[in-house]
């Protein structure tokens, strides 16, 4: 895939999800997802890390990661499978 489509899709890709985060998110469940996903600043943070950050045990982080992702994909599953294709990418070294 060309450099440039994939810059596009990451762009159109953070605007979306930008506005999924922001409308049907919790503040918990918005900012877990932007600090595990890396969606922001690029950089992914583990769960421990996540729960570190908000004073909460790992198992309530992976509950509140588990509860946004299935807001995610239910309201807009093609968006969520090119997030994850995204950060596979991103580790990959190709985006």
């Amino acid at each position: 895939m060309d450099k440039q489509v994939r810059l596009l899709m990451s762009r159109l890709a953070a605007q979306r999800v930008g506005q999924l985060l922001k409308t049907q998110l919790t503040y918990r469940q918005r900012e877990t997802i932007k600090l595990r996903s890396g969606v922001g600043d690029g950089i992914t943070y583990s769960r421990p890390q996540c729960a570190h950050i908000f004073n909460t045990t790992v198992a309530n982080i992976g509950r509140i990661e588990e509860a946004a992702i299935k807001k995610l994909k239910r309201e807009d599953p093609l968006l969520w499978d090119l997030i994850v294709e995204m950060g596979r990418m991103r580790k990959a070294g190709t985006l």
